[in-house]
């Protein structure tokens, strides 16, 4: 935990990588953010880590939310969280799955009033908000950050048939 802290070049780690390689990753990134200041996480990614083009290509992917497809906006949206990340466990079977053609849930808007988290999203069957121990805290569309004691960020995930699109934290002073 202490590279993130050490080495300021160092943004994120690797929730997904070649498919599902390391499903304890999830509760590994949790349990970095468990120790980080809720504005200082680390942001999650989905990288295929491809070696062999049939079974490792297009199954993970990032969402980022640039206004413009320039080197500078990709860095801000890179230190900022400005993306979100997909898991597709068949693939996308396109070598681009640029937005609106991955067959994951697409996150659309988040709105943050107060203590209540809400985001909207298209393709998606079900929302799940976890904290930092990688437990459930919520389902659905909002979370009311009131409602939890003892964590410093949730994040959401969305399911649908194909795969799984998370949400970067969300971090918050903690409630008691």
């Amino acid at each position: 935990n202490n590279f993130f802290d050490t080495y300021d070049i160092l943004l994120g780690v690797e929730v997904y990588n070649q498919g599902d390689r390391y499903p304890g990753d999830r509760a590994k990134w949790d349990s970095i953010n468990r120790e980080r200041a809720p504005d200082d996480l680390v942001w999650g990614y989905s990288d295929d880590d491809m070696h062999v083009l049939a079974s490792h290509a297009f199954r993970n992917y990032q969402h980022f939310l640039m206004p413009s497809l320039t080197e500078a906006e990709f860095r801000t949206a890179m230190n900022n969280g400005a993306f979100y990340f997909s898991y597709e466990p068949n693939g996308a079977n396109s070598a681009s799955p640029t937005y609106g053609t991955a067959t994951t849930p697409k996150l659309t808007n988040v709105v943050i009033d107060g203590d209540v988290i809400t985001i909207t999203g298209t393709d998606y069957t079900s929302i799940q908000w976890y904290n930092q121990t990688t437990s459930i805290v919520g389902t659905g569309t909002s979370i009311d950050l009131s409602t939890l004691s003892y964590t410093n960020f949730v994040r959401a995930v969305l399911t649908n048939a194909n795969g799984l699109t998370y949400t970067q934290p969300f971090g918050f002073e903690e409630y008691i």
